[in-house]
């Protein structure tokens, strides 16, 4: 694959992702992601707040609790690939 076709490729993700990433920029700015941090981890002591779990209740508790700190992350997952994918469209332009 030559470079021009990289280049072209991260280009289409990056437009691909855009809207989501102004979304993710937008919210991270806005400070709401303190708010949702500490409604998350008010709902993860609620969820183990429950004793003597069986086998598969605390399965079941660690998927939710693992899905609630993915929701957390996405934005800044969506931010990280965005600037990483111009970060390197903008070094192989320049060379």
């Amino acid at each position: 694959m030559s470079l021009d076709q990289i280049i072209a490729d991260k280009r289409k993700r990056m437009k691909e992702i855009e809207a989501e990433y102004l979304r993710a920029r937008e919210y991270v700015n806005s400070g709401k992601q303190d708010g949702d941090f500490v409604r998350a981890l008010k709902k993860i002591m609620k969820l183990v707040g429950h004793k003597g779990l069986l086998s598969d209740e605390a399965i079941y508790t660690i998927g939710r609790i693992q899905q609630i700190f993915a929701d957390l992350a996405e934005p800044d997952t969506i931010i990280s690939e965005y600037e990483s994918l111009k970060k390197s469209v903008e070094e192989a332009a320049g060379k």
